[in-house]
């Protein structure tokens, strides 16, 4: 009987053991939800640098515009947000205060993309908020550039991560992307280096 009892004993310590080393392998290599992967996969194209960046956006006239031509022959600063991100309308003025600052540098240019969804519910919040600056609408369709650019992987998970900032470089190509209101000086910085060349 006490043969069995430790053969049962070693069976369960075995499985358990097993088990354990399992969960550890999961742990240290997280694979993303399959549901977000297609969605990664768009994400890791469009962030390449050097890839030109091309989605249409709409100004407060309804009128369209290529990305790529709107950065023509400067440097685009760009604030990717939605009017339902509470972060991004309070970092707003902020970014409004940055354009002010630079204003007389031809080279450098500021703008604003939205991923809100209702154009005309986005329209209503920037004419109530009269934020002086150049303000554009994406939209969230998934085969938009700037739809891609506002994700990030997050835990495993690629999630929407609000306010950020993408900047376009003077023929339409992205030059950065993971910059965030904490790095948005450094990089400006760098910027103002190479333009003052």
């Amino acid at each position: 009987m006490k043969i069995y009892t430790k053969l049962i004993q070693f069976i369960l310590i075995s499985t358990l053991c097993c088990h354990c080393n399992y969960h550890k392998k999961i742990k240290l290599q997280p694979k993303i939800n399959p549901y977000y992967l297609s969605k990664y996969e768009d994400m890791k194209n469009v962030n390449t640098k050097n890839n030109l960046i091309t989605s249409v956006v709409k100004d407060s006239s309804n009128r369209a515009y290529k990305m790529n031509e709107l950065s023509k022959d400067h440097i685009s600063v760009i604030k990717l947000w939605a009017t339902w991100c509470t972060p991004c309308i309070k970092s707003m003025p902020e970014f409004v205060s940055l354009q002010h600052q630079y204003k007389k540098n031809k080279k450098l240019q500021f703008y604003t993309v939205s991923i809100d969804y209702e154009y005309e519910g986005w329209k209503k919040v920037i004419n109530k908020e009269g934020w002086k600056v150049n303000h554009y609408w994406a939209g969230n369709s998934e085969k938009s550039q700037i739809y891609h650019l506002t994700y990030e992987v997050v835990d495993s998970m690629v999630l929407s991560v609000l306010p950020k900032y993408i900047i376009i470089n003077e023929k339409g190509m992205l030059q950065e992307n993971l910059v965030t209101d904490a790095n948005l000086d450094i990089h400006l910085k760098g910027i103002l280096k190479r333009i003052n060349k």
